[in-house]
């Protein structure tokens, strides 16, 4: 029998979202970005989950998902210069 180390919960409350979590790592375990999905939230939250994914400790993209016109221009702008803005 193995013993497991404890789990942190990597909750997190980003403009009233509690249940928002950041997977900073996830990129690392499985070489995939981590993303952030657009419907159902606001601009501002938007943007700080994507700050908060780029002041995370891992350096890497941040895909900002299904977003609108106001969701995009609230990520950049909020973090400029970090952001590159690239619409597939």
């Amino acid at each position: 029998m193995t013993t497991s180390q404890p789990r942190t919960d990597p909750s997190i409350d980003i403009c009233g979202i509690t249940a928002l979590r950041l997977d900073h790592l996830r990129a690392a375990r499985t070489g995939i970005a981590e993303a952030v999905y657009g419907p159902g939230k606001t601009p501002r939250q938007c943007a700080e989950a994507v700050r908060g994914l780029l002041e995370g400790p891992t350096v890497g993209p941040v895909l900002l998902t299904r977003a609108t016109a106001e969701q995009a221009a609230a990520a950049l702008t909020l973090n400029l210069p970090q952001c590159d803005r690239r619409v597939l």
